[in-house]
C-alpha cells in the first residue's frame, strides 16, 4: 500500500511536506495532503537521479528548524462547499509576507545568474551577502548541524568559476573536483540537496530572501502555522470563504528559528482553510 503524505502528526505537529501519498492519487487529493511542488518533470536517467530537494521538515521528532518555536497546532477538519473536496483543513497561524520576486527554479541544481542577481552577488568588488550562501545551504550543514565556516570560502570559489552565462553549474564543478578531497564538493552537494528544483524568492515588504517550491508564483503568501517547524507558501483559492491552496514548505532566511514568534503580536492571527 502506498505511503501517503501526512499533514498533522499524533503529537499535533503540522507536517506540510511528508511523503505519504502515492502518485496514483495525485489528482484526487487536497493540496494539504500532497503539495503542489510534486508536479515536476519526469525523471531523466541521463541527467541525474535527484528529482527534488530534500525536505526541510526533517524526520519525525527530529526537526531541523523551529519556525513556530514549539507552539501547539490548532487544527481541525471542516465541511467547505467551496472546496473541490467539500472539506478543508482549518489551521491557525499568521502571514508574515508575500512574494515579490522569483528567480527560475534550479533545474539540475544550477545556481542561475538570476539567483545571483536577486541575491546581490553580482557586484564589483563589494562583499558578497552572507545571507545568500547561507540560503543556498538552508543555513545548515549535514544532518541539521550548523553550517561550517568554510562554506563561505567554497562559495567564493564557485563565484570565480562561473559559466559563460554567469551561472554556477554545480554538477560541472563537482565533476571537475571528482576524485579529490574537496571542500567545494561537500559544499556543492549540500547546496544541491537544498536548491534542487526550488525557486529563489525575495519577499515584498521585508525584502527577505529564501527558497520556495517550483510551483510558487509571485503574490503567493508566506505564513507561519502554529505547530509547524517551517514556514509555508499559500495561494488564495476562494477569498470570500477564506480558502487557500498549500503550495508547500519554504525556507526564509532569518525566519527559521522562531524569529517571527517574537513579533507575532505584530501580525494578525488567522484561521486558514486549506483545500
Amino acid at each position: 500500500m502506498a505511503r501517503k503524505r501526512a499533514v498533522v502528526s499524533r503529537e499535533r505537529k503540522v507536517v506540510p511536506n511528508r511523503h505519504w501519498a502515492g502518485l496514483e492519487d495525485r489528482n484526487n487529493l487536497p493540496t494539504w495532503v500532497r503539495p503542489l511542488q510534486l508536479l515536476q518533470p519526469p525523471f531523466d536517467s541521463n541527467v541525474s537521479e535527484r528529482t527534488e530537494a530534500d525536505s526541510l521538515v526533517g524526520l519525525p521528532d527530529h526537526n531541523y528548524y523551529h519556525a513556530s518555536r514549539g507552539s501547539v497546532a490548532d487544527v481541525r477538519l471542516s465541511h467547505s462547499p467551496a472546496s473541490a473536496h467539500n472539506m478543508s483543513l482549518i489551521i491557525s497561524g499568521f502571514r508574515i509576507d508575500a512574494i515579490s520576486k522569483l528567480a527560475p527554479r534550479a533545474s539540475e541544481g544550477i545556481i542561475l545568474f538570476e539567483w545571483l542577481q536577486l541575491g546581490g552577488c553580482v557586484r564589483n568588488g563589494e562583499p558578497i551577502p552572507e545571507a545568500f550562501w547561507r540560503t543556498l545551504v538552508g543555513d545548515r550543514g549535514p544532518n541539521g548541524s550548523n553550517p561550517p565556516s568554510w562554506y563561505s570560502r567554497a562559495f567564493d570559489y564557485c563565484l570565480h568559476h562561473l559559466t559563460p552565462t554567469g551561472d554556477i553549474n554545480t554538477n560541472r564543478l563537482i565533476y571537475e573536483k571528482e576524485g579529490e578531497s574537496s571542500l567545494v564538493v561537500d559544499f556543492l552537494e549540500r547546496v544541491q540537496s537544498i536548491i534542487w528544483n526550488r525557486k529563489f524568492l525575495v519577499s515584498k515588504d521585508h525584502g527577505w530572501i529564501g527558497l520556495v517550491p517550483m510551483a510558487t508564483q509571485v503574490d503567493d503568501i508566506i505564513c507561519i502555522f502554529y505547530g509547524c517547524s517551517v514556514p509555508v507558501v499559500l495561494r488564495s483559492y476562494d477569498r470570500t470563504a477564506g480558502l487557500f491552496q498549500l503550495v508547500g514548505e519554504c525556507y526564509v532566511h532569518g525566519m527559521m528559528d522562531g524569529e517571527a514568534m517574537e513579533t507575532a503580536h505584530e501580525y494578525r492571527q488567522e484561521e486558514f482553510g486549506l483545500v
